[in-house]
């Protein structure tokens, strides 16, 4: 999960213009980038299709195709949870002279998505949770890091696209997200 510090300006004296959006998210953002302080963003997402039919060749017994309509009015947008919830714990622990030890837990959730507008069961995830830990070692002066990690150290399975092919080839093609995974990183800041 990657952090972005935005500094802050001495004065503004312009207008701003944004283009017009009907994403609320966009809207938070903007509004938080122009507040004073440390701003979070928390929320619930309600989001459909409002007006999403398609018209496809459905294959017929001898191969002849007939144009049907699919409606997808109301499903729920594709990938898009309803619920998602993420956190991060860290804390520096002084070693007097010798640097610091730099413990970080951080966790992810998301609700149940469908990765299809068919709103249909084989091509969703089930909700799940991911938990990543890391432990650093600085030097006094900060300039040296050494870090070792592990991500998803529950090792859960959790499907991150999925593209379905059960009309041509009766199948349905899955692409996982990542297993446990760990490691060891070296940085050194100048």
């Amino acid at each position: 999960m990657a952090e972005h510090a935005l500094k802050p300006i001495a004065a503004f004296d312009h207008t701003v213009r944004l283009p017009g959006s009907r994403s609320v998210t966009n809207r938070a953002l903007v509004c938080a980038a122009l507040a004073d302080g440390t701003s979070r963003l928390r929320g619930w997402l309600d989001s459909e299709f409002r007006d999403f039919a398609v018209t496809k060749s459905v294959a017929g017994p001898r191969g002849e195709g007939t144009a049907t309509e699919f409606d997808y009015s109301g499903n729920p947008l594709i990938a898009a949870p309803e619920w998602s919830l993420s956190g991060v714990v860290e804390y520096q622990i002084p070693l007097s002279r010798w640097g610091s030890l730099v413990p970080q837990y951080d966790f992810s959730y998301r609700s149940k998505t469908y990765l299809d507008p068919q709103h249909a069961d084989p091509i969703s995830q089930d909700p799940y949770w991911l938990h990543n830990a890391r432990l650093a070692y600085r030097t006094p002066d900060g300039r040296w890091e050494v870090a070792g990690w592990v991500r998803n150290f529950m090792d859960e399975q959790y499907k991150i696209d999925v593209f379905d092919f059960t009309r041509d080839f009766q199948t349905i093609l899955e692409v996982w997200g990542d297993p446990r995974t760990y490691g060891l990183t070296v940085a050194y800041a100048w």
